[in-house]
């Protein structure tokens, strides 16, 4: 006889609860939810800061661990470039052994790409401003 009860009201019907016992069950519904929200934003932001720490190019990431460093021993000599005049570093990369540097000037500008090694310029790009 029990069973023919719970088969006739259906899986779905629950008897109703007290007052009190609905208030406390909408309270923990409530922070359930508010619980789950800031779980799944924090580990939002973690997977955020974890691509953006790890989201380099492959070449910066060897720059960045050092495996293409370059010796100190190698570099025992003194390296001089001479620029021309008027000529200033607009900016500079390095990978490995080489040095690109960016320069400009007053007719255009340059740039060249260094061997720390032995100091050669091992290419050249001249850049000049079209005259009107």
């Amino acid at each position: 006889m029990a069973a023919d009860k719970f088969t006739e009201a259906g899986e779905g019907d629950e008897p109703a609860l007290d007052p009190a016992a609905e208030r406390l069950r909408g309270k923990l519904v409530r922070f359930m939810i508010v619980n789950l929200l800031i779980v799944f934003g924090l580990v939002i932001l973690v997977v955020g800061v974890l691509i953006y720490r790890n989201g380099g190019s492959d070449g910066q990431r060897e720059i960045a661990d050092g495996s293409n460093a370059v010796p100190l021993g190698d570099l025992t000599a003194d390296r001089r470039l001479t620029l021309r005049q008027g000529e200033t570093i607009e900016s500079l990369s390095a990978e490995g052994h080489r040095v690109t540097l960016h320069l400009s000037g007053d007719g255009g500008g340059r740039i060249l790409q260094v061997d720390l090694r032995d100091g050669r310029v091992l290419g050249a790009i001249e850049i000049e401003r079209a005259r009107p």
